[in-house]
């Protein structure tokens, strides 16, 4: 057996999948040198709220067996990974990141917990989360750092999942992704982060944001990960009102033939003014990238985004006040600012704000999917900026020779395709001048994510991605 350094940590769940079936290494030595991680770093990076040490090892030696036993093996066999504290764990403490759920132990699994259990993996615990998946880091846990420079924000609101991801903390992790939640702290982070089409993995389990738009995503090392990770969680769940019952492919099989030719759609408006000038330069390098892997780049004109905010806002006031109605009245006090702030003024809202809130999201997305009739994807960048300080989140990010509001800093990139459903992937692209992670999303046709993953293979391809955070990088690197 090979001895479980950082080489192994920081590679892909692909690669340890591969090095586990080979018995170069194991399910058990991997999971030990990951739970010897968590012991060294968490306590400053904060990545996971809980460790579920000696149920990862459980399922470990489990997994180990299984592959003593037989030739063929569960998809993620061994595979050890973080699930998001928003995310329903049988006996296992999901706070979604609040006090007022700060004893809560679930009876079931959420369906996605469930499926990736059935696909072997092991459970190290739950990361990190905003609370209720909001704005505001957790009160119970605080924040997560980011890896690349503490001083800098993680994203949010999957942001343990980022941290621990890029720390290699674990494997891989799911997040979530209603406005953003798994596209920005992968941007902010440098790794590989997917939200699906709406509907095409099971919500059910999960605290609600906004059903209407809420996601489940794996953020991991790689877009073959990516696919793998989607392969085990996509599929219908008849009793989650929001999920499709529409066939599933094989992601994995997808990634096997290369995809070359393909349109790739760039906005010739996409708030070009409100991003700072080393994520322009990385988002047209990306462009050059992919013209080199013999994709063709094909202005497109996207539908009006100025009312993307209003729709969000009202969707999700009218359904997260609906998920938070059990308990409002009985604990208000424990609840923090960004639920009574942003989420509470909006209880009393008219049914008539939200019927033409869910009209409008379907106007979009048709009107969206009309600007995308003659490409195969959209390529626009991840975020605005680069991650930003702690100072600037308390007041506003300076892009330029303006302000930018956290809001949009955060999710005016992303939002809009959570508003049309569309699948997006973000992938890394290159570091900014002072070394931070770059990063562009490669948006697709509504469940239509075997050509997305397959671009990003294209572009992750070109850009040769293998960077870890400074503190962990090789001595030769």
């Amino acid at each position: 057996m090979a001895q479980i350094d950082d080489d192994i940590l920081f590679s892909t769940t692909s690669e340890q999948l591969a090095l586990m079936a080979a018995g170069e290494i194991s399910p058990v030595e991997l999971t030990e040198g990951y739970l010897a991680r968590i012991e060294k770093e968490n306590g400053a990076l904060r990545g996971f709220a809980t460790v579920t040490a000696e149920r990862a090892m459980d399922q470990a030696r489990l997994a180990e067996r299984a592959y003593a036993g037989k030739d063929e093996h569960a998809l993620l066999l061994g595979a050890p990974l973080g699930v998001k504290d928003i995310i329903e764990t049988a006996g296992v403490l999901t706070t979604y990141g609040s006090v007022v759920f700060k004893d809560n132990v679930p009876s079931e699994d959420a369906e996605t917990v469930s499926r990736l259990a059935a696909a072997g993996a092991v459970f190290l615990g739950k990361t990190n989360t905003f609370e209720f998946a909001l704005t505001t880091p957790s009160p119970l846990h605080k924040g997560s750092l980011n890896p690349w420079a503490r001083k800098r924000v993680a994203g949010g609101s999957s942001n343990g999942s980022g941290t621990s991801v890029s720390a290699a903390l674990c494997s891989a992790a799911l997040g979530t992704d209603t406005g953003g939640s798994v596209r920005n702290p992968a941007s902010y982070v440098g790794i590989v982060g997917l939200k699906p089409t709406h509907g095409r993995v099971s919500i059910r389990g999960v605290g609600c944001l906004a059903w209407s738009m809420d996601t489940v995503g794996p953020m991991c090392r790689s877009v073959a990960d990516a696919a793998l990770l989607l392969k085990a969680l996509a599929g219908y769940d008849p009793l989650d009102p929001d999920c499709a019952d529409r066939p599933v492919p094989d992601y994995v099989a997808a990634l096997e033939t290369p995809r070359k030719g393909a349109r790739i759609g760039v906005p010739r408006e996409f708030f070009h003014d409100r991003m700072r000038p080393e994520v322009f330069d990385a988002w047209l390098h990306a462009q050059s990238l992919l013209e080199g892997q013999g994709a063709h780049i094909v202005p497109v004109d996207l539908p009006d985004l100025s009312n993307v905010l209003q729709i969000w806002g009202t969707l999700m006031g009218g359904e997260n006040n609906v998920w938070h109605a059990p308990t409002f009245e009985k604990k208000y006090d424990d609840y923090g600012s960004a639920p009574r702030d942003i989420v509470f003024p909006l209880r009393t809202m008219l049914a008539t704000d939200y019927v033409r809130a869910r009209r409008a999201k379907v106007m979009l997305a048709r009107a969206m999917a009309q600007s995308m009739a003659n490409v195969d994807v959209l390529l626009v960048p991840s975020t605005p900026t680069p991650a930003f300080t702690f100072e600037e989140a308390k007041s506003a990010v300076i892009c330029g020779d303006q302000s930018l509001d956290i809001g949009f800093a955060t999710t005016g990139f992303t939002m809009p395709f959570n508003v049309t459903g569309q699948p997006a992937l973000a992938v890394p692209c290159g570091l900014s001048p002072d070394g931070l992670p770059l990063s562009v999303q490669i948006v697709g046709r509504s469940f239509d994510e075997e050509t997305v993953l397959q671009v990003g293979r294209l572009l992750e391809e070109a850009a040769e991605w293998n960077v870890r955070p400074p503190e962990w990088r090789r001595v030769s690197a």
